[in-house]
């Protein structure tokens, strides 16, 4: 595969893929045969069949010719047939990882597919920390997946035996692929998230070449489907780095501030591999580190981080400085929640209030407990639930309610 790639330069000309496996014939020329079979050009629909059936078998032979068995060329030709044709997947260079040995991919994370549009620049086959909801969909998907070694994990960030099972992996020699960010919730947002610890953990507990990759591009969505089915608008661009040096983090005692350095120096490669103007993930850093800490900057113009638990509640120092810039607010006596009354006009104006604050909470993707009581008191109250307790997002939504205009009782 690393063949079709070699020759293909850094800047590419609009619209320039790799060829899928017959010299010349690009997604583009494809395109154009199925539109002149879908136009019912008399005789093009039969020569459309016959091109891709040849193409398909000089791929097929070039494959067997470097050893490939029947099920490495189903299963690598499929992939590759669908990332080229339908995201116009495109990568520069040659293969991007080692022929044998451990290698951890580290990536961002764009939408559903992203396996796929990874799996296609390397003939080794990658196994990859799947979602439960998404392992336990379908018995097919289930089957695919065991088939290719990955790893159901849940989403709470506190599964053990799926880290476990991703270590081993490593071990037994696998290309394994995680995405640090976690999730797609920092697609809507047009940004990357703060990175999870489980990847440097990962790192730093193997001897696997670590070997971070961007991806520009593609569906960009956070649903399922669409990220499937639709073709991409913008054709799908991916790069790799080099391997990344932690000699000087192995062999340390792994606490969690060695952890969260790791995370941030993981996602300041994949960031490196960004082009000009891409998401950049909401990473506040100190020594190196990755935390949840506060900055300088007004609250009010910050963005809420993914948290899914791993991370101490903030300590009561670093609450009171946060309470200055939201004045209004208030503890609750054990000082895990914070919260705010209003008086409202009527029982309307608290429901039409509620709908911005949702909105606002949606944007976030981070929710506060709303309470309406007494037809006009109005009561909204954060926390981070991962945490039991108070994260700086809770401050940042709070600045964010303040800004809200509300008609209150005279």
């Amino acid at each position: 595969m690393a063949g079709n790639r070699g020759a293909a330069p850094e800047a590419a000309p609009k619209n320039r893929v790799v060829p899928i496996g017959a010299k010349g014939m690009t997604a583009t020329g494809w395109a154009g045969w199925v539109i002149l079979a879908l136009q019912g050009k008399e005789g093009h629909g039969m020569e459309f069949v016959l091109v891709v059936a040849v193409a398909l078998a000089v791929a097929a032979l070039q494959w067997w010719r470097r050893g490939w068995g029947l099920k490495e060329i189903v299963f690598f030709g499929t992939v590759r047939t669908y990332t080229q044709f339908w995201h116009r997947w495109w990568m520069p260079g040659g293969e991007p990882l080692p022929p044998t040995g451990p290698v951890l991919v580290i990536s961002n994370h764009t939408c559903s597919a992203d396996p796929t549009l990874l799996q296609t620049c390397s003939r080794r086959v990658f196994s990859w920390l799947a979602s439960r909801e998404q392992y336990d969909q379908h018995r097919l998907v289930r089957k695919l997946f065991d088939r290719l070694h990955c790893v159901p994990v849940h989403r709470n960030g506190r599964d053990a035996t799926a880290a476990r099972a991703a270590l081993q992996r490593l071990r037994e020699g696998r290309v394994v692929c995680v995405f640090p960010e976690g999730n797609l919730s920092g697609v809507r947002l047009r940004r990357m998230r703060a990175p999870k610890v489980g990847p440097a953990w990962l790192a730093l507990r193997s001897d696997a070449a670590v070997i971070p990759a961007y991806i520009t591009g593609g569906p960009q969505t956070d649903e399922l489907l669409p990220a499937w089915v639709l073709p991409s608008k913008r054709g799908v661009r991916v790069r790799f780095g080099r391997p990344i040096d932690l000699s000087g983090y192995r062999g340390r005692r792994i606490t969690r501030p060695l952890l969260e350095q790791v995370a941030g120096l993981l996602m300041a490669h994949i960031q490196a591999l960004a082009p000009h103007g891409g998401p950049r993930a909401s990473v506040t850093s100190f020594g190196g580190g990755t935390t949840m800490a506060t900055t300088a900057e007004p609250l009010a113009s910050k963005h809420c981080q993914s948290c899914e638990g791993g991370v101490p509640p903030l300590s009561k120092e670093t609450v009171q400085q946060l309470l200055k810039q939201v004045p209004d607010w208030r503890l609750t006596p054990d000082g895990k929640r914070l919260h705010r009354d209003w008086r409202v006009k009527d029982f309307q104006t608290g429901l039409d209030f509620f709908q911005r604050v949702g909105k606002i909470a949606e944007t976030e993707d981070h929710h506060p407990d709303l309470h309406l009581v007494g037809y006009r008191n109005v009561t909204v109250e954060l926390w981070t639930h991962a945490i039991g307790g108070l994260s700086e997002n809770d401050f940042i939504l709070a600045a964010k309610i303040d800004k809200l205009p509300v008609e209150l009782k005279k």
